[in-house]
């Protein structure tokens, strides 16, 4: 029987009722949820931090399905443009549908916008993303633009210098952490710090990656980079 892994975001304010207290479950397949607050107007920087549990994949209409206004748009990076998706009434054939006008994949891993449009009816709308916890001892994500929208590949939060892509990193790369409430960037670079001698190399600002946030990576090197990150839980 699956039992369930309460996680909970509250605009910033995150409470991991099992992983962040013991970083330790106790079944194989571990349900869980994520539970967000996105107020009208802003747009919001996401990740889907489950295995979708139904049938079918991690598209648009099942892991956000129906919880969002009418004109919300989920938009997905593929290297060099967005795609947009529009959640949008379909008068015909009657009776009126909603529904969302590009079905595309939110796999673990992957980060994605959510805007909610300022002329909705109520301030703020609840989110609640659904799944499996990701039991896989390691994940590879690849990627080879030059920007590239990312999610930390588990259902945790960590600090962004305790991740492998972060020990990785060539001088020059830069992250982008969204803020929703300010709707601004804190951006980190990884830098030459020469003094005191010897110089080091380090992250100009070390931010935590939250449970169902993703953040913007650039990379200076051409071809394809490798984010190769092992499961900071324990599942037994």
């Amino acid at each position: 029987m699956k039992k369930v892994l309460m996680t909970i975001l509250v605009v910033g304010v995150i409470t991991i009722a099992v992983l962040a207290a013991t970083n330790q479950v106790s079944s194989v397949n571990v349900a869980g949820y994520v539970k967000m607050e996105l107020e009208r107007g802003k747009y919001y920087m996401l990740r889907n931090d489950f295995f979708w549990m139904g049938s079918g994949d991690c598209t648009v209409s099942n892991v956000i399905g129906r919880q969002l206004p009418v004109n919300s748009k989920v938009y997905k990076w593929n290297g060099s443009s967005y795609t947009i998706s529009t959640y949008t009434v379909y008068p015909f054939p009657p009776p009126a549908k909603t529904n969302w006008s590009v079905n595309f994949t939110l796999d673990v891993g992957e980060g994605f916008w959510v805007y909610i449009p300022s002329g909705a009816g109520q301030p703020t709308y609840t989110l609640n993303v659904l799944g499996e916890v990701p039991n896989n001892a390691t994940s590879s994500i690849p990627f080879s633009s030059t920007y590239t929208i990312l999610g930390y590949p588990y259902a945790a939060s960590v600090a962004w210098t305790n991740t492998q892509l972060a020990k990785s990193a060539k001088v020059g790369d830069k992250l982008y952490l969204w803020n929703p409430n300010t709707q601004s960037y804190t951006i980190s670079t990884y830098t030459v710090y020469p003094f005191p001698p010897p110089a080091k190399t380090n992250w100009s600002v070390n931010v935590t990656l939250d449970i169902g946030k993703s953040f913007w990576y650039y990379k200076t090197t051409a071809g394809t980079k490798y984010w190769n990150e092992t499961r900071p839980y324990t599942l037994d």
